[in-house]
């Protein structure tokens, strides 16, 4: 009797196995994971060479096959080209722009040479602090001083500080003004208002025009470094 009912069952079974093969069998294969490409990159540097204090560099870039692009920890727009500007640059640095896909990267160096402060005039206006030195006039044909004031006591106590990172204070006041060189290097700007100036190791000067017997001439107001501490040490 179990033989029987075996055997009536069997049919069954062999159909039902033959289901479950054609469904197995009809199923797609498992899709296919393309292998992660490691990406590629190039990049430049604008300007190029040993650079004067406090200057500005471009660093550029293209890539194939990352998903994103980040110079020195900071992630930057325009993963496939793309370019980032870095100001006031005061001493050596190293750029490290890294290229990225899903785990594999690729990672360049550019490495930046900085001139010492008095390579530049944001330099020798940043270093140091100033502080009054003297007022004069002098005639636009040929310079020739004609005329000296000493600043008042005091105005002599007064201390001028210009921040590498723009700001523009003070030991008398307890606001925070913003410095800046015009582009083309001729005038300092002081809280918006733009003047004529030359400065060296040893002197700032900033330049007004005015008349001296109804000559043309400039009045100048002269400044000598208040101390021998750095601004920004």
């Amino acid at each position: 009797m179990k033989t029987d009912r075996i055997l009536a069952f069997a049919p069954i079974l062999v159909l039902l196995l033959g289901t479950l093969m054609f469904q197995s069998c009809d199923k797609d294969p498992p899709p296919v994971v393309p292998e992660e490409l490691k990406p590629t990159l190039e990049v430049s540097q604008t300007p190029t060479g040993v650079l004067p204090y406090g200057s500005k560099i471009t660093i550029s870039w293209t890539t194939q096959n990352a998903k994103s692009i980040k110079i020195n920890d900071v992630t930057q727009s325009g993963v496939i080209s793309g370019s980032a500007t870095f100001e006031r640059i005061c001493s050596n640095v190293l750029y490290k722009v890294k290229a990225t896909n899903i785990s594999l990267s690729t990672e360049k160096e550019i490495e930046v040479n900085i001139g010492d402060w008095t390579t530049s005039k944001f330099g020798l206006i940043s270093y140091y602090p100033w502080t009054p030195k003297e007022f004069r006039i002098i005639l636009a044909k040929d310079s020739s001083i004609v005329y000296r004031e000493e600043p008042t006591a005091e105005e002599k106590t007064r201390i001028f500080y210009y921040h590498k990172n723009g700001d523009l204070t003070n030991n008398y006041l307890t606001t925070t003004g913003q410095w800046s060189i015009s582009d083309d290097g001729k005038n300092l700007i002081r809280g918006g208002v733009s003047k004529s100036f030359s400065v060296s190791k040893d002197e700032l000067s900033t330049y007004q025009e005015t008349t001296w017997d109804g000559k043309p001439a400039y009045f100048l107001n002269v400044f000598k470094h208040a101390s021998d501490t750095p601004t920004d040490k």
